[in-house]
């Protein structure tokens, strides 16, 4: 294809146009036609933009305040939460008198572990048993042993009965008493403030109680006997 060329511009062109478009186009420039609709909403679009961006920086800021006022009023009881108590606080003390059960010697074969004791121990017969043959009672060198005597001297003493008679006493200071089987006689030691303590040799014969009462169970003939401050009174009942 022929292109013709401008005389004009000196450009070439196609022979399917009746002028040269160059010329043309620099003749009639275009005009180019703006949306207006599309320009506003695109600002639109910006002031949004921008009025979120300073909506979020207002928040950030007001979010910060709250902190820093909620710090101010509230920051002392938190630290107090937070902080682990001090040991020194009143009230608590700390257990310094713990015995060390560590040093405890187990190498020890004589030590008295929960109370075990020496098996060895129990073979070995004791001195002072008196099983043994030996005697038991450690004297001091020099010293007797006395045989303990009455607090009670017995030949002041007396027996009385109930009726309000005397006992008549033999030549080796024993008693005399003679009751009916149907009778009953009751006696004491006159002489001493001393409690009396009775015993009869054949509780067959007769009974008598702890305050010297005598009943008789059949005829014979017994002994009673009185004992007071260690010094001991017979008496020989008869029944008949």
């Amino acid at each position: 294809m022929n292109l013709l060329k401008c005389p004009r511009c000196g450009e070439e062109y196609s022979p399917s146009y009746r002028r040269c478009p160059f010329c043309e186009e620099g003749d009639h420039p275009r005009k180019i036609k703006y949306n207006s609709s599309k320009q506003s909403g695109g600002r639109r679009v910006s002031d949004k933009k921008q009025t979120q961006s300073v909506r979020g920086a207002m928040a950030a800021v007001l979010v910060v305040v709250l902190l820093l006022l909620s710090w101010s009023l509230f920051g002392d009881k938190i630290v107090a939460k937070i902080t682990p108590a001090d040991d020194d606080t009143p009230g608590v003390q700390d257990d310094v008198n713990t015995p060390d059960d560590s040093n405890t010697n187990t190498d020890d074969p004589n030590a008295n572990n929960g109370g075990t004791t020496d098996p060895n121990t129990g073979d070995e017969p004791n001195a002072n048993d008196p099983a043994n043959g030996s005697d038991t009672t450690a004297t001091n060198p020099g010293t007797t042993t006395t045989p303990s005597t009455p607090t009670v001297d017995a030949s002041a003493l007396s027996i009385k009965t109930n009726v309000g008679t005397t006992l008549p006493k033999d030549a080796n200071g024993n008693f005399d008493c003679t009751i009916k089987p149907s009778e009953t006689i009751r006696l004491s030691v006159s002489g001493t403030d001393a409690a009396a303590t009775w015993a009869v040799a054949d509780a067959s014969v007769l009974s008598i109680s702890a305050d010297g009462l005598i009943t008789p169970a059949k005829v014979g003939t017994t002994t009673v006997t009185a004992t007071v401050g260690g010094a001991v009174l017979t008496i020989t009942v008869r029944i008949k």
